[in-house]
């Protein structure tokens, strides 16, 4: 056999395995087996029922379509060091889409991808301003690899509730982690402003982690009201500890979040998480399995939000409702629990 008859027998075979490789990795010989498999990184930022039902929505709804996917779930536990350290290994994974939850996670993955020349999709969910901390260009279109949803916060509404539950309000203290990132510097000037327009006093606490709750928040609480909190992770993350001192102070404990008020907060207000979930989970299956790209899906939100009363703490948190109107308030929507 001469040479030119090798390269020509050596050509066929060569394109006899590529087209064999592509028919076992497409179903051909194997059929399910191999056809649409996906694997999805998700990145919380804290251990928290919020972000545990979050979680629970997504893999859930994901799991109702017909493409097989596994999940690899990295948890930072609130350590901002282990945060930055599971993104960069996030990234050398090759994973088919990224889903980050909350604003510190979102940004650490859109900034190293940027930094990494990286392309992979990235769905983030929780996060209150996303334009402003770089995710996305607009609400229409982010311009790049990332889409998401947004966190709506009716902080107007939510202060309605607590005005009309406990009408004699008058000083509110915020206790928040500046450091979490700009959306909440956005959500205290809302609130101030509210509350000024109802006559309330607002003072903030400004704190990093669990101990500076413990050792700052109580010199705060003489004569207030109400604490207030919002979704940040450092503090959620904390909240038993904030659960204690508004039970031994006798203060409402206001919280951003629905399952805030399952840990012990005599108010809460927000959407259900698991539906944060569902809603990411449906951006990531048109990427994922419709090969939809993430700048053609526009930034989304959840819609409907909740009151939650704990009745099991409202007492001990200077707060009396009566039977009747607790009664109304669940004729209007409100869970009690």
């Amino acid at each position: 056999m001469n040479k030119n008859m090798v390269c020509v027998v050596a050509l066929v075979i060569t394109g006899i395995i590529g087209l064999s490789y592509a028919y076992i990795r497409n179903g051909g010989l194997f059929g399910d087996q191999q056809a649409g498999s996906a694997r999805i990184a998700i990145f919380v930022p804290a251990v928290h029922p919020a972000m545990d039902e979050i979680e629970r929505g997504f893999k859930e709804r994901v799991a109702t379509g017909d493409t097989s996917i596994a999940f690899d779930i990295y948890n930072a536990n609130g350590n901002k060091a282990l945060l930055r350290g599971q993104a960069e290994e996030i990234l050398s994974h090759n994973y088919d889409l990224i889903f980050t939850i909350g604003a510190q996670c979102s940004q650490v993955i859109h900034e190293l991808s940027i930094k990494k020349q990286l392309l992979v999709p990235q769905v983030f969910c929780a996060v209150d301003d996303p334009i402003k901390i770089g995710l996305v260009a607009s609400f229409a279109s982010s311009g790049n690899q990332v889409t998401g949803v947004i966190a709506t916060s009716l902080y107007q509404q939510q202060l309605d509730y607590l005005v009309s539950i406990k009408p004699h309000t008058r000083t509110v203290l915020l206790v928040y982690d500046p450091a979490h990132g700009a959306g909440l510097e956005k959500n205290r000037q809302e609130i101030e402003q509210i509350c000024t327009r109802k006559g309330i006093k607002l003072q903030v606490v400004e704190v990093a982690n669990a101990q500076d709750i413990a050792q700052r928040v109580p010199g705060f609480l003489s004569g207030v009201d109400a604490v207030l909190v919002l979704t940040d992770h450092t503090v959620v993350a904390a909240l038993d500890n904030l659960v204690t001192l508004c039970n031994r102070y006798h203060v409402v404990l206001y919280a951003s979040d629905l399952n805030s008020g399952d840990k012990g907060a005599a108010l809460s207000f927000g959407v259900t998480e698991y539906d944060y979930g569902t809603l990411s989970a449906q951006l990531a299956l048109q990427i994922v399995v419709d090969g939809v790209k993430p700048a053609q899906l526009p930034i989304v939100a959840v819609q409907k939000h909740y009151l939650k009363i704990n009745t099991t703490t409202m007492k001990e948190q200077g707060l009396d409702c009566s039977a009747d109107q607790l009664d109304q308030l669940r004729s209007q929507g409100a869970i009690i629990i």
